[in-house]
């Protein structure tokens, strides 16, 4: 008799989590609506009063006439093969000497 007391004590008490998360969402969505309203209403207004934009073509006498745009020339002369050669062999010799003091430290 008394396990027969328990389950009907636990019989009455409502446990519909189903019902009451999908409740939770409707409400949330009720929300979400009366935000987006809030929103959307006074936007509406500010978009109204912003001017019109005046965009236009840039004529092409006014291209023409801006300044040319700068160059910039360097002269020097290409490297022969030996001083290809001793150039990588002394960024090698930096690269080492880099990384040893890194290890070192």
């Amino acid at each position: 008799m008394e396990s027969k007391r328990a389950f009907s004590y636990s019989d009455s008490i409502e446990t519909n989590i189903e019902r009451n998360h999908t409740m939770n969402i409707l409400n949330n969505m009720e929300a979400v609506f009366l935000v987006s309203l809030a929103i959307a209403g006074p936007a509406s207004v500010l978009v109204d009063v912003l001017p019109e934009a005046n965009a236009s073509r840039t004529p092409p006498a006014a291209v023409a006439s801006q300044q040319v745009i700068p160059v910039v020339v360097v002269s020097a002369r290409r490297m022969t093969e030996e001083e290809k050669r001793q150039s990588l062999e002394q960024e090698a010799r930096d690269a080492s000497f880099k990384v040893a003091s890194r290890g070192g430290v």
